[in-house]
């Protein structure tokens, strides 16, 4: 992805959390715009680089880490960023019983965050 396109679609995602800070957002209609800029940004992005393939899916646990690591974040750090608890991204790393596989989507993001 360009650096014009992540910094597009980074601003969006910043706008978006704001107003979902914002009680006032639904009323003044800042949330349907923040909703409509952040598809936007994520079509344009999306639109230089090919659709994720399913194929592609790899919810083994230590690439999972390798991720996280490749990002230079922290288990506690990742949580924050994704808007998840720490133990989320436990059971997604994890390699005993409590193991969960990570949905598609979270590797997806984990990919985002590592720097080309």
């Amino acid at each position: 992805m360009k650096l014009e396109r992540r910094i597009a679609l980074a601003n969006a995602v910043k706008f978006y959390d704001q107003c979902k800070a914002d009680k006032n957002a639904v009323e003044t209609g800042a949330m349907n715009d923040a909703h409509e800029w952040l598809i936007e940004a994520a079509r344009e992005a999306l639109a230089e680089d090919a659709y994720p393939n399913p194929d592609d899916y790899n919810p083994d646990p230590a690439y999972m880490i390798n991720l996280r690591e490749r990002a230079g974040l922290t288990q506690v750090q990742l949580a924050q960023r994704l808007r998840l608890s720490r133990r989320v991204i436990q059971y997604y790393e994890g390699a005993d019983s409590t193991h969960r596989n990570a949905p598609f989507a979270y590797q997806l993001a984990l990919e985002s965050l590592v720097r080309p």
